[in-house]
């Protein structure tokens, strides 16, 4: 997660100053993304150091976040999901 801070951080100081220029967005735009991906970065570190304080293991979701919440939306079913979360790849017929 250091690592995730520091090449973000990285980057804001590069657009600051001028050495990169953003392609697809205008600078106010991109820094400002880059500012809420570091606050983001710096949440999730405080958080996992939290639990490495407290001995704790953070919550995980099999077969992923927003997977789950369309299981809990009722887009895809309950089969789907148990597919999803046990991970196994289907061989393809006819091979």
């Amino acid at each position: 997660m250091q690592a995730k801070i520091e090449k973000t951080e990285k980057k804001i100081d590069e657009y600051q100053h001028g050495r990169k220029t953003p392609k697809k967005v205008d600078l106010p735009t991109c820094l400002a993304g880059l500012q809420r991906q570091l606050e983001k970065l710096k949440s999730k570190e405080n958080e996992l150091k939290h639990h490495l304080d407290q001995g704790t293991i953070p919550r995980v979701i099999f077969g992923g976040k927003q997977n789950f919440y369309k299981r809990l939306k009722g887009n895809i079913t309950n089969e789907e999901w148990k597919e999803l979360r046990s991970n196994q790849l289907k061989a393809k017929k006819g091979i």
